[in-house]
């Protein structure tokens, strides 16, 4: 068997798990950057409204 063969052979196996890592590297940066501008927009919406929520209830005289 050539020595080249021989050295994709033994080779395989390491580019498969280092492809493997880089996926998953890939995935997990995708689901941050999927995850933290859902976040950032639901607080802001919620610091945006209190004061409007906190004014209707007071309106009704509910406390919470």
């Amino acid at each position: 068997m050539p020595a080249p063969h021989r050295y994709e052979l033994a080779s395989e196996p390491l580019a498969t798990r280092s492809a493997l890592a880089q996926q998953v590297r890939r995935n997990l940066l995708l689901s941050v950057f999927a995850l933290v501008p859902g976040v950032l927009f639901i607080s802001s919406t919620g610091f945006i409204l209190a004061p409007v929520a906190h004014r209707f209830f007071r309106r009704l005289h509910v406390d919470a």
